[in-house]
């Protein structure tokens, strides 16, 4: 079985080999034809992934040539396998370390961001909206108890005398 494979692949290769030497156009996903959908979703992955572009179902059956319905339905758990790992084979391959990041990382981080920053923007106007409330029912009642400070106010203004220093002159004065 495996040589088969073996067979399979390296006829596929040669075919491509052989067309690009005639200077024909290397149209791939002709001559890969023979080769299982797996193994075309594999390298369809890690090619897409070491591009720096974003793998999954729909780009991988686009690069390898291959139906996207039949294949998810008959090798749905090997290509999600697949889809899970082409980013850590890719950069293995590659030797790029845990570090480095691509423009499908930053992507996705750039769209966690945005969707956190709509999420405050969004509690910051409830809040806003909340602070309206409570400032109207503040002044609201500030208009309502006016009437009745003024009052009190007044009130005490008749209750409360004032005091006034008295001056007196200095004969007037009996230090003994």
């Amino acid at each position: 079985m495996a040589s088969d494979l073996v067979k399979v692949v390296i006829n596929a290769l040669e075919s491509i080999d052989s067309a690009v030497s005639r200077g024909e156009p290397a149209a791939v996903n002709n001559h890969m034809r023979e080769v299982p959908v797996v193994l075309r979703a594999l390298l369809a992955a890690v090619a897409l992934a070491s591009a720096d572009r974003p793998v999954n179902s729909v780009t991988m059956a686009k690069a390898g040539g291959y139906a996207r319905g039949t294949a998810n339905t008959k090798n749905k758990d090997a290509l999600a396998v697949i889809t899970r790992v082409a980013k850590v084979i890719a950069d293995s391959q590659l030797d790029h370390g845990e570090g480095t990041e691509g423009i499908s990382e930053l992507s996705s981080k750039v769209q966690e961001r945005d969707s956190t920053i709509s999420a405050l923007r969004a509690k910051l106007a409830q809040s806003k909206s909340d602070l309206d409330v409570v400032a109207s029912y503040a002044r609201d009642l500030h208009n309502r108890l006016q009437g009745e400070f003024d009052a009190v106010a007044a009130e005490k203004a008749i209750k409360v005398h004032t005091l006034r220093p008295v001056m007196s002159d200095e004969n007037d004065c009996d230090p003994a």
